[in-house]
């Protein structure tokens, strides 16, 4: 009967342990986050067109590419760019880009050269208001296949930034 309950105490121990629950991220810093991950080269900058926006309102993004290493890469003139960003409430969410059908074509990225692409958000889904986080991820990996010299390869984050959206 000792031992039983003995066993039932450790195993109820072992159980609730002094670990902890890892909470959902929420956003909660408007502008810029400076929080870029750069890769082989390369660095991503995401701006909007503004930083408070009506839920329905598009917001449209530039997204700054540019080489900050010491070589010149091979890069997609139409990179493979993705949207993400985060809800208020922690929900995750992206823009998809639909399948390319022709060829990719590139150019030469100079180091401190950069290349600018645009996204446009529409915001009409969005379902409350409050700070929601949007970073830019840029992939070459599997474009880079396609080439004939080498190609950039690797996986660029930018920035966070915080745009606060009305309800109303």
């Amino acid at each position: 009967m000792i031992a039983k309950s003995l066993i039932i105490v450790v195993a109820g121990a072992m159980l609730t342990g002094c670990g902890s629950v890892r909470q959902a991220y929420k956003p909660n810093q408007l502008g810029n986050l400076a929080d870029h991950r750069d890769a082989s080269g390369i660095e991503v900058t995401l701006s909007p067109d503004k930083y408070r926006a009506r839920i329905g309102d598009p917001v449209t993004f530039k997204v700054t590419i540019r080489n900050v290493g010491t070589d010149p890469i091979l890069f997609p003139a139409d990179p493979d760019l993705l949207l993400t960003w985060v809800y208020p409430d922690g929900k995750r969410d992206n823009l998809v880009r639909g399948d390319r059908k022709s060829a990719p074509k590139y150019f030469v990225l100079a180091p401190g050269e950069e290349h600018v692409a645009h996204s446009v958000v529409t915001t009409y889904y969005f379902d409350r208001g409050g700070i929601h986080e949007f970073r830019a991820i840029v992939r070459g990996d599997q474009l880079a296949m396609n080439t004939e010299r080498p190609a950039w390869q690797g996986r660029a984050v930018s920035n966070g930034f915080g745009v606060l959206f009305d309800a109303n």
